[in-house]
């Protein structure tokens, strides 16, 4: 068993690893959206009025993944704190049930609870989700910050936690799209105005950082549970060597006994002839 789920896992860490990096490819497309945008249509985000945020943590629902889970919270609850001591009102969104049990655990509740994704098709599902809930809350509340708590693989550990806002599109980012060298000598020409086109690149960027951090998460949950079974494959390991250890010694023992028996029927029987 432990053999078939390192297997299913390591063939599990590739297909997300492929998933994330076709996204990055279409990132830098719409990154080259943005950047005709900010150059040429002349628009601009719009100030940000109210200090309400929005912390979203991700999690798993399966088992044997170590403490994906109590370590990704914990990193979630550190930001949050970080984030009230500012005056942010802060809200939990939690994907995973056994994510949320350990934010109770650590005296937050979630506000809006997900189950955990199973397939990419999932995950599509989820995305669209959250963007509309995301839009609601921001139309509604008048929530502005959004935060993704998630774990990410790490060459080290197998996984590491990581936790970044990706709203609000602050002047630095802005900036950064706009003085961006355009990669070829033909200019780019906006084929809509400035402002629905805004609004269709925001949705691809919200669907991009939303499926990113969902499927980096699925990625390192496998990488989490690779490094379980390894122990759990090291531990049968050296409890076979002890087993092992175990019979030969027995046997040793039986051995010994045996010729002990031998032996001492043997001395009997020349006491007895000599009388």
């Amino acid at each position: 068993m432990v053999k078939t789920m390192k297997a299913l896992a390591a063939v599990n860490i590739r297909q997300y690893e492929r998933a994330v990096a076709s996204l990055e490819a279409y990132r830098r497309v719409v990154d080259h959206g943005w950047q005709a945008l900010f150059r040429y249509g002349g628009v601009k985000p719009g100030a940000v009025l109210k200090k309400k945020g929005v912390i979203i943590v991700i999690g798993t629902d399966q088992g044997m993944c170590g403490q994906f889970n109590q370590l990704i919270a914990s990193a979630a609850v550190a930001e949050y704190q970080i984030l009230r001591g500012t005056g942010m009102d802060v809200a939990f969104w939690c994907v995973g049930e056994k994510v949320v049990d350990t934010i109770a655990g650590q005296g937050s509740e979630a506000a809006l609870q997900y189950q955990a994704p199973a397939s990419l098709n999932t995950v599509h599902t989820m995305v669209n989700d959250m963007t509309r809930k995301l839009e609601a809350w921001k139309t509604t509340r008048g929530t502005e910050f959004f935060y993704l708590c998630h774990n990410v693989l790490s060459g080290k550990a197998g996984y590491e936690q990581t936790c970044h806002p990706f709203l609000p599109l602050d002047n630095s980012w802005v900036a950064h799209h706009k003085d961006s060298p355009w990669p070829s000598k033909c200019l780019p020409l906006l084929g809509l105005p400035g402002p629905e086109m805004f609004g269709q690149l925001f949705g691809q960027y919200l669907y991009i950082c939303l499926y990113r951090a969902l499927v980096q998460s699925i990625a390192a949950e496998n990488a989490a549970r690779l490094v379980a079974m390894q122990a759990a494959e090291k531990n049968i390991t050296e409890l076979e060597e002890d087993l092992r250890k175990m019979h030969r010694e027995q046997r040793q023992m039986s051995i010994t006994t045996e010729l002990l028996d031998i032996m001492s029927g043997f001395e009997a029987l020349n006491s007895s002839d000599s009388f």
